[in-house]
């Protein structure tokens, strides 16, 4: 399964699910994005921002690499919290 086919039929706590994976292969990006939008969701919203948060932070060694998915990674942090602020609000 691919991380972006839970978010795609909206099964949200498929998504929180998703096993965490090191992001510091470009690839895996798209698996911590991915639980920390289906764990934005309620009931997950409050015990797993804590937990996911961290797991966003690959962005700054990718910027210190220079890497061409450094702005990417960026993107993929600021969504994730911004989802994450939402499921804080609505749990």
């Amino acid at each position: 399964m691919t991380a972006l086919y839970p978010i795609e039929m909206h099964d949200w706590a498929a998504a929180a699910a998703l096993p965490p994976i090191s992001a510091a292969l470009p690839k895996n990006r798209q698996f911590n994005w991915a639980r920390a939008i289906g764990s934005a969701h309620p009931p997950a919203s409050r015990r797993m921002s804590a937990k996911i948060l961290p797991q966003l932070k690959p962005h700054q060694k990718l910027v210190a690499e220079k890497s061409e998915f450094a702005d990417a990674a960026e993107d993929d942090r600021k969504e994730a919290q911004a989802w994450l602020a939402f499921g804080r609000r609505q749990g």
